[in-house]
């Protein structure tokens, strides 16, 4: 009885029970009762209907199996179930809102409403929400062909609001439930009305039927049921009546009628509903046929009236009862006020004379009294009034069994509770003093740490080759600093005293959603960099290659929010759905601000400081583009400010700077007298920045697509030059440059990919300390530059590697060698080292081959050399 007690609100709570111990398990398992009753609820809120699904399937399973023959009472509550392009649409507004300021959230929701995610709601692209999950457990709940539906007592049905869904529930109820005696099912339509095809063909057989709730009068249609045998009959969601229908009702004991709307109701009905043993009515809501019926019916135990809005008409029925109850919808109760429910009260009191009880709102006890005792002054009124209860709430607190022994308990359980008290008194003392010897030993080795530390030899070890240390841990990366620092107070005090430490400042921004809390986690670094640097020169690099705008930025994040609950092979599908995305009203800073740029161009701001008063300290500058050309721009238009001392400049981006930011040239980078250094995408770049050509001594254009050698003349100084081209077809014959390329002082010429022109150029070069060539793709023509080098390295870019086979690498490596014969070392990827060796060996048994070849060198996969060989 305590088991059944407990479970009564919640048949769920047997859970709690089972683990408690053996003998309440196996008393729960082997009590059917406690088994029977099976609620299932889906909210509003509930996106993985799989999930719940699949956990609600199991305690299913177990109920069936445990209830035995007992029959089962089902409370299947899907009134906020929603369809699944809702849930995802929901879904996507959840993920959205955490991004989203609060002055934003109408502009969130206005592009909610216009969301198209009809691509998504597929069940071969999002599963988790689609209802078939909930169609297969309920079918599980019927059984095969129905089998499980005949133990069936009791069933309430809240059906959800959307059509679709709520008729693919319905039609699996159609198998007879011959021992079914109470059935409610509620939605926001009328069954007959929305689901006329399902008439005859859901509950074929309910002849045990005696307690039925369902919307409308029309909807009885729909059962095939035995009226004479009913005894309760609600309508939860009545419009109109025809007083006919209660004819065959003649044991109906309770007739309840809830009318939520003055909207859709037929003219006014009048007729005649008798009811030989009717006991007890409601009227909930302005129901009007029920103020013009004749009802022929014995005094009611029971009236009861509610009203809903305050301008509402009130419909009372013509009948007599002994107990009149009158009362305020919840939703609607607030909206009332004491003189508006004068008129009703006055109305009841004088219709209704029969009435011996009444019982009202507490909240009118004084007003109700008060009129009362007006009514009673008048000599013409008569009532056998003679009770008024106030409907207060209570409160019932349980009080939890105190764990004390009771008197009942015999003297040997006395001093055995006396002996397991003193027992946890010891207890309690040694773990008290075990926690004092921790403490205890954590002070101990504190000291001893501290002592240790004290005599260290790193504590005599000079402050110069400390501060080597420092810079040479650092100098893959300078944020680790902050692990030097909480080392000790002298680490932390030559750290932050030492501005080389300080003075290397990378920045890099890739995919980030939350450039807004990046770019405050950075700046405070850089604030701490600027402080720290003092007046030594700063070496920037700013890596904004990775970096996306906004509107891509949240299309990014939708996508990475949605593909968590994507099948693998729905994933084109999403895809192809973000394509197709429009977040253009989402792309504003007062609706969603983290992904903005302006963040980015602040803290940029902070670096080139108020007027550019930061830049003159700049000594390095390595600066990757991102591709948007929009977000590239507003970028380069921060750097208007002479950077004197900028020596070592590097600027990169993905398509030609000159055709896509002319309006730019003459505007950025307006003073660049010291650079020494210099890497642009191409030749055209070279307008944008006022520097001097004759102190550049390595120059790198890292996009060439076509060059005019007359730009190298003023170069006077030049020791390295660098040229990387991704052109993969070779110019027409008449396209080709011709003229010569003179370099007095160049030292490196490094040929990266096919560039155009560079073997039809005439270069007037002293003879190179080393000539760099690497090859991408295998179909791609090369093109060896006329020059003599000691030393020559080939190579194969990276990415491309893998698709060169010994066989084609063979006839380049050859004209190498055939062609620059003056070179005296070769340096090859080790793994060619066979093939390299056996083509020198050919090559040497031929009398007519002249060459200063002395030395092959193998390159490791790491760029180191592996191995020298001497030929």
């Amino acid at each position: 009885m305590f088991f059944e007690y407990y479970v009564r609100e919640n048949p769920r709570f047997i859970r709690h029970l089972l683990p408690i111990c053996k003998q309440w398990y196996e008393l729960a398992i082997s009590s059917p009762r406690l088994w029977n009753r099976i609620p299932i609820k889906y909210f509003e809120s509930d996106w993985d209907i799989e999930t719940i699904s699949e956990s609600v399937k199991r305690r299913l399973d177990k109920c069936i199996d445990l209830s035995g023959n007992v029959s089962l009472e089902l409370d299947l509550d899907f009134g906020e179930l929603t369809p699944p392009q809702n849930l995802i649409t929901s879904q996507i507004r959840e993920y959205v809102s955490n991004y989203t300021l609060p002055d934003g959230q109408d502009t969130l929701n206005e592009w909610i409403l216009g969301l198209n995610v009809d691509l998504l709601n597929d069940p071969e692209v999002i599963s988790a929400c689609q209802p078939h999950h909930l169609f297969e457990l309920l079918e599980n709940l019927i059984g095969k062909d129905g089998e499980i539906a005949p133990w069936w007592v009791s069933l309430r049905l809240d059906l959800p609001e959307e059509t679709e869904l709520a008729l693919g529930i319905l039609k699996l109820f159609s198998h007879p439930t011959p021992n079914l005696t109470r059935l409610q099912i509620s939605g926001f339509s009328d069954i007959r009305g929305e689901y006329a095809t399902l008439v005859g063909s859901i509950f074929p057989n309910v002849s045990a039927l005696e307690h039925l709730e369902i919307p409308n009068a029309a909807d009885l249609e729909v059962f095939k049921f035995d009226p004479t045998l009913l005894q309760i009959l609600t309508f939860n969601n009545m419009k109109s009546c025809d007083p006919s229908i209660f004819t065959s009702f003649i044991r109906l004991r309770q007739l309840e009628v809830f009318c939520w709307s003055l909207l859709g109701q037929a003219r006014e009905s009048h007729g005649v509903v008798h009811l030989p043993e009717l006991r007890r009515l409601s009227v909930r809501g302005p129901f009007k046929d029920f103020g013009t019926v004749e009802f022929r019916v014995p005094v009611l135990d029971e009236l009861r009236l509610s009203r809903r809005h305050a301008h509402n008409p009130f419909i009372y029925p013509k009948v007599q009862a002994s107990r009149i109850v009158w009362g305020l919808e919840r939703p609607w109760d607030s909206q009332w006020q004491l003189n508006e429910i004068e008129p009703d009260l006055r109305a009841i009191l004088l219709q209704y004379r029969s009435a011996t009880e009444l019982q009202i709102p507490s909240r009118f006890k004084e007003r109700i009294s008060a009129m009362i005792r007006e009514l009673k002054s008048d000599d013409t009124w008569l009532s056998a009034l003679s009770l008024i209860i106030g409907a207060l709430a209570v409160l019932v607190s349980l009080i939890q069994m105190a764990t004390h022994s009771t008197p009942a308990d015999p003297p040997e359980i006395c001093r055995k509770l006396e002996a397991l008290q003193h027992q946890y008194k010891i207890i309690e003392d040694l773990r008290s003093r075990i926690r004092n010897a921790h403490l205890e030993c954590a002070r101990l080795e504190t000291e001893i740490s501290e002592h240790r530390a004290s005599v260290a030899p790193i504590r005599r070890c000079p402050q110069e080759l400390l501060l080597m240390f420092f810079e040479y841990y650092i100098c893959e990366n300078p944020r680790l600093i902050r692990h030097l620092l909480p080392v000790c107070k002298q680490w932390y005090e030559l750290a932050i005293s030492s501005p080389r430490l300080w003075n290397d400042v990378p920045i890099r921004l890739e995919t980030d959603w939350d450039i807004e809390s990046t770019c405050e986690s950075i700046q405070k670094r850089l604030d701490k960099c600027i402080h720290f640097s003092g007046t030594a020169s700063l070496e920037l690099n700013l890596d904004f290659s990775g970096l996306i705008p906004p509107q891509g930025l949240i299309a990014s994040q939708i996508r990475e929010d949605v593909s968590k609950y994507t099948h693998p092979d729905g994933q084109d599908t999403l895809n192809e759905w973000i394509s197709g995305l429009d977040v253009d009203l989402l792309n504003d800073p007062e609706v969603i601000s983290a992904c903005q740029p302006h963040h980015l161009f602040e803290l940029l701001g902070n670096l080139i400081g108020d007027d550019g008063d930061i830049m003159p300290r700049w000594a390095s500058l390595c600066l990757d583009l991102p591709q948007d050309p929009e977000l590239a721009l507003g970028i380069l238009k921060l750097f208007s400010h002479p950077a004197p001392s900028l020596t070592h400049f590097q600027i990169s981006w993905f398509e030609d700077m000159h055709e896509a930011f002319s309006s730019l040239i003459g505007t950025i980078f307006p003073d660049l007298p010291g650079l020494e250094h210099l890497e642009v995408p191409s030749v055209a770049d070279l307008e944008f920045f006022n520097f001097n050509p004759t102190l550049v001594q390595s120059l790198t254009f890292n996009r060439l697509t076509s060059c005019d050698p007359s730009i190298f003349t003023s170069f006077t100084r030049l020791q390295e030059l660098v040229v990387h081209s991704w052109f993969t077809h070779r110019p027409e014959e008449g396209a080709l440059s011709r003229g010569v390329i003179q370099l007095p002082e160049l030292r490196r010429l490094v040929v990266r990919g096919v560039v155009p022109n560079f073997d039809t150029f005439e270069f007037r070069v002293p003879l190179l300390d080393e000539l760099y060539l690497s090859r991408h793709y295998m179909t791609d023509p090369f093109t060896y530059p006329k020059v003599q080098a000691s030393k020559i390295v080939w190579a194969i870019e990276g990415p491309w590697a893998s698709q060169w086979t010994l066989d084609q690498i063979e006839p380049d490596i050859r004209a190498i060698i055939l062609k620059y014969r003056s070179v005296t070392e070769l340096q090859f990827p080790s793994r060619l080292k066979e093939r390299i060796l056996s083509l020198i060996r050919e090559l040497k048994s031929d009398d007519t081959w002249l060459s200063a070849l002395r030395l092959v060198s193998l390159r490791a996969l790491d760029g180191t050399t592996s191995e020298r060989i001497e030929v």
